[in-house]
């Protein structure tokens, strides 16, 4: 049992990351909901001049102290825009390698955790241990991890489906593999 939750962790986690580059890569979805700035320059100048340190940002910041004037001006601005929900990273990013690296290992720990899951369960036929794989690895994960940047961040409902989407998909596809690895006679 420990070698196919092993086996199960390293090829599911390989597998939803691979798809992760080629939807991210091949298809560039979701990143074809981005916008551009009109002036990235002066955008990016202003950034500059306006932030302290690399963090997120909020705009407006209602958690910010000021006087009840500046509050109101925020909750004014937060009514009728813009409001703006950033990462900023003041010295810009380099190289992915090291991303890339975690992002496997988190594929694989999470590949771990749901091949753990799915070998609690008993008498799943092999179409059904596939569905439970992308239901918890891709469903759950996207109501529960995705789904409230939409409600709490405003960030785009296409962009927020688009990522659901992509995550439910990537669990899919590491299902079957998942499935297949953990076995009836393993259970």
């Amino acid at each position: 049992m420990q070698k196919s939750l092993v086996k199960s962790a390293i090829i599911g986690g390989i597998i939803a990351f691979v798809w992760a580059i080629f939807s991210w890569t091949a298809i560039g979805w979701p990143s074809h909901t981005f916008k551009s700035f009109c002036d990235e320059n002066k955008v990016a100048q202003v950034i500059q001049e306006n932030t302290l340190q690399s963090g997120v940002y909020l705009l407006p910041n209602p958690y910010a102290p000021g006087t009840d004037k500046q509050v109101s001006q925020r909750n004014t601005m937060f009514k009728n825009g813009p409001v703006m929900f950033a990462t900023v990273q003041k010295k810009g990013l380099t190289g992915m390698t090291g991303s890339l690296v975690l992002a496997l290992i988190s594929q694989i720990v999470a590949a771990y955790l749901i091949t753990w899951a799915l070998l609690k369960t008993k008498g799943l036929s092999y179409f059904r241990r596939v569905v439970f794989v992308a239901i918890l690895g891709g469903v759950i994960v996207s109501i529960l991890g995705i789904f409230p940047a939409y409600l709490w961040k405003g960030f785009p409902l296409t962009y927020v489906l688009f990522c659901m989407i992509d995550t439910t998909i990537a669990w899919l596809l590491a299902g079957f593999a998942m499935a297949k690895l953990v076995s009836k006679g393993n259970r």
